[in-house]
């Protein structure tokens, strides 16, 4: 996901050659900092920190969904898309609404042509699915990570998928692994958990009795 977004940036601010700026990898690097400075502003921003939301996401995601947190998100959403880009360009001397809007459209196109699975994944999933069950438990969003999901060819090789967004707290706490122990049917031993990182994924898990591998 981080190299889908680095990438669908970089060809985004591309696109501030039309303006007469020529150095994208400088506006890249701004822009992902005013995001995060306007994230943290947002009142929203316990909530996406509760159920792990990052401004990156913030920059494309649509949120949808009927949750009062949900639809405060979506109030705010093209406050949060539309000023970022238009803060960013500021900071780099282009004033320009047509730019900043250009640019948050592109963006969310450029991401969502980049949804890339590694090499691997789907030879990988179809032979633990022929020995295992499996679920997903993902901290994020609903819609989001469902679109990622889906767009990826992956909902079919999992029986369960646990999103924290619907769920209203996000890993490492034990309440979402004790979520998807209840609706895969398993007990603590019977399970693994498997995840890249070592604070959410592997901590979590094992705080809470389950074995992990990194």
């Amino acid at each position: 996901e981080k190299r889908a977004m680095d990438d669908a940036l970089y060809s985004t601010c591309l696109y501030v050659y039309k303006y007469g700026y020529t150095d994208p990898s400088s506006l890249v690097s701004t822009v992902k900092e005013t995001a995060r400075e306007l994230w943290h502003q947002l009142p929203t921003y316990n909530y996406c920190l509760q159920i792990g939301i990052s401004s990156w996401e913030g920059l494309w995601d649509k949120f949808l969904g009927n949750r009062e947190e949900v639809i405060k998100l979506n109030n705010y959403k093209n406050y949060y898309q539309i000023n970022t880009w238009k803060l960013a360009l500021q900071k780099h001397g282009i004033y320009s609404n047509e730019a900043t809007h250009m640019l948050s459209a592109r963006l969310n196109e450029e991401r969502r042509k980049r949804q890339v699975l590694f090499p691997d994944t789907l030879r990988c999933l179809k032979s633990l699915k022929e020995q295992y069950k499996l679920a997903i438990i993902t901290n994020g969003l609903y819609c989001l990570q469902m679109e990622k999901i889906q767009s990826s060819n992956l909902s079919g090789y999992f029986d369960n998928i646990i999103i924290s967004g619907e769920l209203g707290y996000a890993k490492p706490k034990e309440q979402i692994f004790a979520e998807a122990l209840i609706r895969c049917n398993v007990k603590k031993e019977q399970a693994i958990m498997v995840g890249d990182s070592i604070e959410s994924d592997i901590l979590g898990a094992n705080n809470f009795g389950i074995k992990a591998i990194w």
